[in-house]
Formats: C-alpha cells, sequence, structure tokens
C-alpha cells in the first residue's frame, strides 16, 4: 500500500514539473520520464530515483542536458554541414578540377569492408556517372555485406532518377528543357542499358531540336551536339556548329566537341586548320600542348 502511495506522490510530482516546463528544453526529458514511471509500477521509484542520479550527473559533469542527451537517438544519423562540405571538397564537387578524386577502385580492391562500404556510401551520396562502373564492380565484390550495399546503392539512384523523371512529366507547367537535361544525365550515368540510352537521348534531341527552331539558344545547341556525338552521329554535331566554327562566334567548349566529332569523322586536315584558327581558345587546356608535335598545331608563340 505504501509503494502504490509513494508511486502516486512521484507520478504527481512528476505531472507538475511537466506542466511546470512545457515550454522548457527539458520537457520532453520530463514527459518521458513521466510515462516511464506511470508505467513501470512499484518500480517506477527506482526508475525515478536512477534517471535523477544520471541527470544530475550529466549536468554537473558532462555538461550535456538530457534534451540534448535524448536528441542524440533522433539525429544520429545527420551530417554536420562540415562534413558535408568536406566530402564535396575531396570528390572535387566544389573545385574548379574534378581530377583529384579518392581512388574508390583501389579501396574496393583493398580496403577493408568497413572501407569499401564509406566509398560505396559516398559514391551513392555525391553520384557522377564515373562512379558506376566502380559500383558495378562492388556488386561483384567477394562480401556479400559490399555486394548488398553496392547493389542497394545502384537501385536508389535508378529510383531517384526515374521518380524525377515521372515528377516532370507529370507536371503540366514543367519546361521541357528539365525533361530533356534529365533524360541526357540519365543516360549519361552509366546505369543503364545502351537501347535504353538510345531512347533516352532520342527523347531530349527531339526536345532541343524543337526549341532550336523557335529561338535559337547556345546553351540547347552545345547539349545538342553532345547527345549527336554520343548517339554515334558526328555529321550531326559539324552541321549544328559549323556556322559558329565558321564565323568565330564560338567557345571553348563548342570548339571541342566539333573537334571530336572531326576525328571521329577522320578530317584530319580539317581538324589541323580548326586547332591552328582557334590556338587562342585552346591554350588553357593542358592537354593542348602534348598535341602540339602530333597534330603540328603552333608551337610557343601560340601562348605569347
Amino acid at each position: 500500500m505504501l509503494a502504490i502511495i509513494q508511486h502516486a506522490l512521484i507520478a504527481s510530482l512528476l505531472g507538475l514539473w511537466v506542466c511546470y516546463s512545457y515550454e522548457k528544453p527539458d520537457n520532453r526529458f520530463a514527459l518521458l520520464l513521466l510515462v516511464l514511471t506511470m508505467g513501470a509500477g512499484p518500480l517506477g521509484i527506482a526508475i525515478c530515483l536512477l534517471t535523477a542520479a544520471s541527470y544530475h550527473y550529466c549536468r554537473a559533469d558532462k555538461q550535456i542536458s538530457p534534451c540534448e542527451w535524448i536528441n542524440h537517438f533522433f539525429d544520429y544519423e545527420a551530417d554536420k554541414e562540415s562534413d558535408r562540405v568536406h566530402e564535396r571538397i575531396d570528390l572535387g564537387m566544389d573545385t574548379a578540377s574534378t581530377s583529384h578524386i579518392e581512388p574508390f577502385r583501389d579501396i574496393l580492391i583493398g580496403g577493408t569492408v568497413l572501407q569499401k562500404q564509406m566509398a560505396i556510401a559516398k559514391m551513392s551520396r555525391h553520384f557522377h556517372p564515373r562512379f558506376a562502373p566502380i559500383l558495378h564492380q562492388a556488386v561483384q565484390d567477394s562480401n556479400a555485406a559490399v555486394r548488398v550495399q553496392a547493389a542497394t546503392a545502384l537501385a536508389k539512384i535508378e529510383h531517384d532518377f526515374m521518380e524525377q523523371y515521372f515528377r516532370y512529366e507529370n507536371d503540366g507547367n514543367c519546361d521541357d528543357l528539365k525533361i530533356a537535361n534529365l533524360c541526357d544525365n540519365y543516360a549519361h550515368a552509366g546505369l543503364l542499358d545502351e537501347e535504353n540510352c538510345i531512347s533516352l537521348r532520342s527523347k531530349a534531341i527531339a526536345i532541343y531540336e524543337a526549341r532550336l527552331k523557335h529561338c535559337p539558344d547556345p546553351d540547347c545547341q552545345l547539349h545538342l551536339a553532345r547527345l549527336y556525338l554520343r548517339q554515334q552521329q558526328p555529321e550531326k554535331t559539324c552541321q549544328l556548329l559549323s556556322d559558329g566554327i565558321a564565323t568565330g562566334n564560338t567557345t571553348s567548349s563548342a570548339l571541342l566537341w566539333y573537334m571530336e566529332a572531326l576525328f571521329r569523322l577522320k578530317k584530319f586536315g580539317q581538324l589541323r586548320q580548326i586547332g591552328k584558327h582557334y590556338a587562342h581558345l585552346l591554350k588553357n587546356f593542358d592537354w593542348y600542348k602534348d598535341t602540339l608535335s602530333i597534330w603540328n598545331f603552333p608551337g610557343e608563340n601560340a601562348y605569347a
């Protein structure tokens, strides 16, 4: 009988605490303690004493409030902003150059299971088409946990693409250029077979061609030229970019795609002429210096 009275008294005191701390940070702690005490029967007194001791210890020695301690149960997966920024810098996502990327392939070959899983998580979070072959390699790993995680990552990436695609398709006010850009990126992601890639590129090409018929857009023109090349149609790339190349109204990106198309068409003489004429646009590319002796482009005086 005495235990019941003591239990009811403690529950009443906890109820008053809940009311007193209604708008304070410790309210969640008080409410949780009340529920545990009421549901534990006579053991509620022991629970209350143990919790009070823990509360006092955290407050006095660790400078961590019970509310913060409880919150750790709910946000343990949350990343700090600094960690996300550091990851993006490591992956080259926030720099002008993306050449200094962590060697994920080497990790998957010689790393521990934990290192492999961390690498897969990073590639999934900051997915880039260059990561697709490595993720497919991870699916063949000898460890079952790594294989499952890699397969899950690939499925998640594909699901995200498809979910965004259907959202654009069902949105009557969505700009067609968003759909075209998504189709281009999805086809280039290295996740689909060649037949589906061709289908997606064809859809993107149709959208860009329709847009260029109504209004000239350099960005659309460049995306379309790139799609023609990826669709194994270099002659269309040359035809699309030839006017800008001839008049000098071009950019270094358009020039590179045009030169790539000439190379695939084996028009090497024209390729040399373009390289000489537009040396001032190419001089900032490190690879261009390595081609001087091969293509007989201008020498060091071109960089003066």
